[in-house]
């Protein structure tokens, strides 16, 4: 069983690499395409300020619900374990169940974000302080320039990374992590609180929020950039749960649950008792 869920393990990894090689295929084979601007566009002319949240930072945060997952689970089956060691053993097993198929989803979206961001090469907010073309200085206010030399003296990767605000990398990353542990929650925690995991699941949305405006006010993206990463993030969560998770029924709000066939919900003692009594009158 041990040697099933190795090659398991390596054919998934063996997948990821792959199909993180795609990126850097296109890199080399695609020539990049040098998008135009217009003179002067105050879009364009913002000062490039530092990261709220550096890269390192959306590393953590994208690969994080591991640490949820694992915590939650811990804490669900605590109750109905024979043992602390089987406790993990049962907690860890629903976790990397859950947890290989948003890995999976996380990376056909990155291949997804670099594919857009290589093709479209929009400009970032800062575009003219990072880039420094020399059309910027003969060319009339409203004009298009299509023929531009960059002149900034800078490493290259900041000059192509200029030209690929379409669309936020953070903000589908921060959508997507968090959407999916909401979505995780909702189908996991079987309580009668009506505060409590609304109140999770708004934290949880807020932060993704907060994630994603960043980039708007450390004038890294434009709005539609936010907003349309936000979409991406939310439809990978979507595609994970309702596709990776091996769930077509009909019913909507039921196709979750399918997802969670290995997790058994926490029980509710109250309704235990109520069955109890039932089946003894």
């Amino acid at each position: 069983m041990k040697k099933v869920k190795i090659v398991s393990f390596l054919i998934t990894f063996i997948q990821c690499t792959a199909v993180l090689i795609i990126p850097v295929a296109i890199s080399f084979t695609v020539p990049i395409a040098k998008r135009g601007f217009f003179c002067n566009d105050p879009a364009l002319s913002l000062p490039r300020l530092s990261d709220t949240i550096p890269n390192a930072i959306l590393v953590f945060w994208g690969f994080s619900p591991i640490f949820v997952l694992l915590l939650c689970e811990i804490v669900f089956n605590r109750k109905t374990c024979d043992s602390n060691l089987s406790c993990l053993n049962v907690s860890w097993r629903n976790t990397s169940y859950l947890y290989h198929r948003y890995v999976i989803n996380l990376v056909l979206m990155h291949v997804f974000l670099f594919t857009v961001k290589y093709c479209t090469r929009s400009h970032r907010p800062h575009f003219f302080e990072t880039c420094k073309p020399d059309a910027l200085l003969t060319c009339k206010d409203g004009t298009f320039v299509q023929n531009y030399t960059c002149t900034n003296k800078q490493a290259s990767f900041d000059i192509i990374d200029s030209s690929q605000s379409f669309f936020s990398g953070h903000a589908a990353v921060c959508f997507y992590s968090c959407t999916f542990i909401a979505w995780y929650l909702q189908k996991r925690i079987k309580s009668r609180n009506v505060l409590l995991l609304p109140l999770v699941q708004t934290l949880l949305i807020s932060l993704a929020y907060f994630g994603a405006i960043s980039r708007v006010f450390d004038h890294r993206h434009h709005v539609i950039d936010v907003t349309v990463g936000s979409i991406v993030g939310i439809l990978t969560c979507i595609h994970a749960w309702l596709y990776q998770c091996r769930t077509f029924a009909n019913d909507f709000q039921s196709l979750p649950s399918t997802c969670l066939r290995k997790i058994a919900p926490m029980p509710s003692h109250n309704g235990d008792s109520n069955t109890n009594a039932t089946n003894e009158g």
